[in-house]
């Protein structure tokens, strides 16, 4: 069956769906009482009446249309969320087969279609988010920039937008006592009306409730979507910025990197407590109140800006890349795609978890195609990369990799216990290593031409077998033995 005859065969199952449930009331609740959640399914009333009951199985048909319109059509699907589209796209099916009774065929349903886009592309706008962070508490600088995001430190950011946070006080009291007021001209009794103080109250507590939550965070990152409809944009905006912490760890490096994290991502609470019972009997308590962000010093910018800004610039570019799905960057997108398993290594506590992931990061900026011999091909290549790193040379760290290599496998597939003792220090030296790697990496895949939009897996196949003809292994020199 092709897509339009699965389509058109959907919307006949959800006019089904939906003529199934308009019963009179005493023959719908009993179909009802067999299963009450299907009340919760609705469509909206072609006339703008109490929504209609059109049950589980249509919301599945409508997920079946929303996941094969944006899937046959991937650049829209870059502007727009399912959930917006399909909440567009019921609405839209209302009016075409509820109002103006028009017939599903092979015609109408894909004007269905387009039209539920154009519904929702009404809506696009360009949005600035505003998220806190945990980088560092130090404010010196008080704000730097990260390819398309600026982070500020929270000092800066409520100098330049206090003023207009506490207007919205006054705007959001006006608007509640507005709708208060149009409840009250159709109908609502005045005296169980919201009084204009209680307006106020309900402003004070949603301003107040958001300055609490940003004074928790020292960082506010600030992240433009253009184009896009908010719950998509909402999507990228976290994205990019996770992105960019990624790449804070990455500079930082793994050992410091593992507080810096977004107000939305998961981390260890900023204040614990412990209760036990010693060998008096007596129970006991501690509290604790942990540092937010990265433990680094009054120099902490200049890790990031030594001996220069290269990587700063260069990382950033890959971000801005990141912003715009519609235009593939594959050199870019394995760079990225590295970072979030390092950023990942790096926020992990376990030491095999993390070992783990280092070595994915390896294997997702090494490896162009399958082949049997992941290991050779990743540790010959990282090696390569590796060069310089404490003043040691390619084969000494073809052999540690190898090693490291050999450690995950063994974790991955059950030899080595993830409770090893000797693992602890190998996570350590592998993150050092990786970013290391990564970096010069980085550099690599900017000579190649980090933003061109055609770099294919076989012209870096063809890129990194030069590099292995230039700078043989020991394997490589002895034909093998």
């Amino acid at each position: 069956m092709g897509t339009d005859q699965r389509d058109v065969a959907d919307a006949e199952a959800i006019l089904a769906q939906i003529e199934r449930f308009l019963l009179p009331v005493e023959l719908l609740m009993p179909l009802l009482r067999q299963n009450g959640m299907e009340a919760l399914y609705t469509i909206p009333h072609p006339r703008g009446f109490h929504p209609l009951i059109c049950g589980s199985e249509a919301y599945r048909r409508f997920g079946e249309l929303t996941k094969r319109y944006l899937s046959s059509n991937p650049e829209k699907a870059t502007r727009v969320s399912a959930e917006a589209y399909v909440e567009a796209l019921r609405e839209e099916f209302s009016v075409r087969y509820l109002r103006d009774f028009e017939t599903i065929d092979e015609l109408t349903v894909p004007k269905m279609l387009e039209s539920a886009y154009q519904q929702t592309q009404s809506k696009f706008e360009d949005t600035v988010y505003y998220i806190p962070c945990s980088i560092v508490a130090l404010n010196d600088p008080s704000e730097f920039q990260l390819g398309p995001v600026t982070f500020f430190h929270k000092s800066r950011f409520m100098e330049l937008h206090k003023q207009e946070i506490e207007l919205t006080r006054e705007n959001i009291s006006q608007a509640h006592q507005m709708r208060v007021q149009e409840l009250v001209s159709k109908g609502q009794d005045p005296a169980r009306a919201a009084t204009p103080a209680q307006s106020r109250d309900h402003a004070d507590f949603l301003v107040d409730g958001l300055l609490d939550f940003l004074d928790r965070h020292h960082w506010i990152a600030a992240v433009r979507v253009e184009n896009r409809e908010r719950i998509k944009s909402k999507s990228v905006a976290n994205l990019v910025l996770e992105a960019g912490l990624n790449i804070l760890k990455l500079l930082f490096g793994a050992e410091v990197g593992s507080e810096i994290r977004s107000a939305y991502q998961a981390g260890r609470p900023f204040n614990t407590a412990e209760i036990f019972r010693g060998a008096d009997g007596k129970l006991d308590i501690s509290l604790t109140h942990n540092y937010e962000g990265s433990l680094l010093g009054p120099n902490w910018f200049k890790r990031l800006t030594t001996p220069d800004d290269y990587f700063l610039r260069t990382a950033g570019r890959t971000l801005v890349a990141s912003t715009d799905s519609t235009i593939r960057r594959p050199l870019c997108e394995r760079f990225l795609d590295a970072v979030t398993w390092y950023g990942e290594a790096a926020t992990e506590i376990s030491p095999a978890a993390r070992i783990v992931r280092f070595v994915s990061a390896l294997e997702r900026l090494t490896m162009t195609k399958a082949t049997d011999r992941v290991m050779a091909v990743v540790t010959k290549r990282s090696a390569i990369f590796s060069e310089g790193f404490q003043q040691l040379g390619r084969d000494h760290w073809l052999s540690e990799l190898k090693k490291l290599y050999g450690r995950r496998s063994g974790l991955v597939h059950g030899s080595i216990s993830p409770f090893d003792e000797s693992l602890p220090a190998v996570s350590a030296q592998a993150g050092r290593l990786v970013r290391w790697i990564i970096l010069s990496m980085l550099r690599f895949f900017d000579r190649l031409g980090l933003e061109t939009q055609s770099f294919t897996p076989a012209q870096l196949e063809c890129e990194f077998l030069k590099l292995e003809q230039l700078l043989p292994t020991p394997a490589d020199r002895t034909g093998g033995r």
